[in-house]
């Protein structure tokens, strides 16, 4: 606390402080920060970040955290079409580029998983995944590269080093799993068209 006088005190997971035993440091933490926040109010800026649920269940912990930590912001997750622009700008970022089939299958994968409601599941990391998937399409294209070796041409060899194709993008989401939740979406799709085939509700 006493390094962020002056500035910021970010307190990420901060729901995590509420989760251990009597002999965990979190509830120790709690009745640290919170006459801290009293005492040296103005000095420094407490901010407490985690998911909206955890979060309300640490604020019902203690009725002072509630009382000093009372502006709320909540921030959406991105949609999938931000989220491949995401990625299209890490891999400029990088040097890297994707095909036009390799964006598609990124964009098709994302709009699925964010229709089944993993956007808002605790274990999608957000730009985090887009991150993970784009360094798995990295690593695919270059096992693809170095098993098959590139084109004759020297020019569209360098080209082929530092462009993601589609089944690079295809491998990285299947390994990352967005493809799982695309493929359960398809599934209960096809069952719902039998079902209604059949006369069941």
């Amino acid at each position: 606390i006493d390094d962020a006088m002056g500035g910021v005190l970010f307190i990420d997971e901060a729901y995590t402080l509420a989760e251990g035993g009597d002999n965990d440091f979190g509830r120790e933490a709690i009745a640290t920060l919170l006459p801290r926040l009293d005492n040296d109010r103005g000095k420094f800026v407490a901010i407490a970040a985690g998911y909206p649920d955890d979060m309300d269940a640490l604020l019902a912990t203690n009725v002072g955290l509630a009382s000093r930590f009372v502006t709320r912001i909540e921030f959406t997750a991105y949609t999938a079409a931000e989220l491949v622009r995401i990625a299209e700008g890490m891999a400029h970022a990088r040097g890297e580029q994707l095909t036009a089939d390799a964006r598609a299958l990124l964009l098709d994968r994302l709009t699925a998983a964010e229709a089944a409601g993993a956007f808002s599941s605790k274990d999608w990391g957000n730009g985090r995944s887009v991150r993970n998937v784009l360094d798995r399409a990295v690593q695919q294209r270059d096992l693809r590269v170095s098993d098959h070796g590139g084109p004759d041409d020297a020019l569209t060899a360098i080209d082929a080093l530092f462009t993601i194709e589609v089944d690079d993008m295809r491998a990285a989401c299947d390994i990352e799993r967005i493809a799982v939740v695309a493929a359960a979406e398809s599934v209960d799709d096809v069952l719902a068209e039998l079902d209604a085939q059949i006369g069941q509700p």
